[in-house]
């Protein structure tokens, strides 16, 4: 099989690869269009970094450090997938005197805590960069815009 074939192939057949988050391994799955539209609606919340005052890029990383653990969401739906993230997990823990403590949380919520707890900002930097070239934007896009490129100049409607 040729190289535009198996990647397509991999490309439908969604075959996972590993993953490592903290000392666990993870089978994951390429990125669906789907899941990147939805990871997408949490990148555009990350902050806007001034591209003019790279003196100061530390100390506006670390003014900003709060509002950038929505990297976090970001991995886990691109792990997880669009659907699988939005499930609801319940939890019970017993506290003292019997007392049980009830959590809600969805599965997104729940790696995005793991993600940020026990990685590392390189294992972060390596889990987003191999997602996102799992997904061979560059090829997918190429296609995307050569179907396009044809259904505008094919002539679809006879003229009279």
């Amino acid at each position: 099989m040729n190289h535009l074939e198996a990647l397509t192939a991999d490309t439908f057949l969604q075959n996972p690869v590993e993953l490592t988050i903290g000392k666990e391994k993870m089978m994951v799955s390429k990125p669906t269009f789907g899941t990147l539209v939805e990871a997408s609606k949490y990148i555009a919340l990350l902050p806007e970094l001034d591209e003019t005052n790279w003196e100061q890029a530390i100390s506006y990383a670390f003014a900003n450090a709060e509002k950038s653990t929505i990297i976090g969401d970001i991995l886990a739906i691109l792990i997880l997938g669009r659907h699988t993230a939005a499930e609801v997990v319940v939890t019970k823990k017993r506290g003292l005197f019997g007392w049980a403590r009830i959590t809600i949380k969805t599965r997104r919520e729940i790696l995005a805590e793991r993600i940020l707890d026990e990685c590392s900002c390189e294992d972060i930097m390596n889990i987003l960069t191999g997602l996102i070239g799992l997904n061979k934007l560059a090829f997918f896009l190429k296609i995307t815009a050569f179907l396009r490129e044809t259904n505008l100049l094919r002539k679809t409607k006879k003229e009279e």
